[in-house]
């Protein structure tokens, strides 16, 4: 799975460079999406035995909405490029996510299953 996410992102550069375009107008769409693959991936993992409930992708669902909305209407497009997002924003973010899927799944984290990969 790693290896197919960083053949994506070097594809993805690749295409970029090749195409000439804007870093300033990648970079505004850089930094959601590696954003939302921080929070949401780590998220996923942890509940990943629910993943058979329309609840836990109802959540998912839900709170990639609000993900975007969040980075696309609330902040600043001179910010949104900043890397440093990924980290000031994914972590409270992969906080909520945990709360909110443990309180809709009626459940905690399936901390044995992630210890054994």
């Amino acid at each position: 799975m790693y290896v197919v996410i960083a053949l994506l992102i070097v594809a993805g550069a690749i295409v970029a460079a090749l195409a000439d375009v804007d870093t300033d107008h990648l970079f505004g769409w850089v930094t959601p999406i590696l954003t939302a693959a921080f929070s949401f991936g780590f998220a996923a993992k942890a509940f990943w035995s629910h993943r058979g409930e329309s609840k836990f992708w109802g959540t998912l669902a839900s709170l990639a909405i609000a993900h975007a909305a969040m980075f696309f209407l609330v902040i600043s497009p001179t910010w949104r490029w900043n890397p440093l997002l990924v980290a000031i924003v994914g972590i409270p973010e992969l906080f909520v996510l945990l709360v909110a899927l443990g309180l809709v799944l009626k459940a905690s984290p399936d901390r044995n299953k992630a210890e054994q990969h």
